[in-house]
């Protein structure tokens, strides 16, 4: 799937000629990351709710095993670096609304995996928000790897992006099943652009997901869920 990302960029986004934000700023032939993009409006949560339920089972119809979702302005939409003094009250209110239907979607999916991928040490309040929104049942299933040194990184695995928390996750899965998932089998949502293309290098199905868009980068990831190969 190398180069799934760039694809999906141009289908949703487009170019230049159809009016999309392909130029750089200024204009011509730039890449598109360099623009914000605003041509999205949000969606109300039923909406989400709805897009999603039909988009999940589309990905295990593709034999997408493990759905791995960054935490920070992804799942999110704060930035806490690792460093939130609030509750997971208080967090849990910047869910995204896609990101709550996609976690509801994912946890009910038996034969899809879920996991959160994130750069945070806070990995208690991580939990505890996704608790918020799956219940905690669902929430003590779903594999979280944070900067909390509680898990290994498997012998061989890069040491780029979020390679070694995945790899952590596909040999849990492993051990766990005896279900081998790799990079193939693997959607990873992140909004930091270099963890996308270190996934892709890698063979992960990797998506951007594009702060700059607000509210509206709900309706833009339904887009790039639903053209994946």
């Amino acid at each position: 799937m190398a180069g799934i990302f760039s694809d999906i960029w141009r289908s949703v986004m487009g170019g230049p000629e159809d009016g999309g934000a392909g130029g750089a700023e200024g204009g011509g032939g730039g890449c598109a990351f360099n623009t914000p993009v605003a041509r999205s409006v949000p969606l109300e949560p039923e909406e989400a709710t709805a897009r999603v339920e039909e988009l999940v089972p589309q990905l295990v119809e593709r034999r997408y095993k493990l759905l791995a979702l960054d935490f920070d302005q992804t799942i999110i939409s704060e930035h806490t670096g690792g460093m939130w003094a609030g509750t997971a009250e208080e967090l849990a209110r910047f869910v995204r609304p896609v990101m709550a239907a996609l976690l509801r979607a994912a946890s009910a999916a038996e034969e899809l995996q879920l996991a959160v991928v994130t750069f945070s040490g806070q990995i208690a309040i991580v939990r505890a928000v996704l608790a918020s929104v799956v219940g905690e049942g669902a929430a003590s299933r779903i594999a979280i790897r944070g900067a909390d040194g509680s898990w290994p990184v498997p012998a061989g695995a890069p040491q780029g992006g979020k390679m070694p928390h995945l790899h952590s996750v596909w040999a849990d899965i492993m051990k766990r099943t005896g279900e081998e998932v790799g990079g193939g089998q693997t959607v990873l949502v992140d909004d930091d652009r270099h963890n996308i293309e270190v996934g892709e290098q890698h063979g992960v199905a990797a998506i951007w997901f594009n702060p700059a868009e607000g509210a509206g980068g709900d309706r833009t990831l339904l887009r790039q869920l639903a053209i994946l190969d």
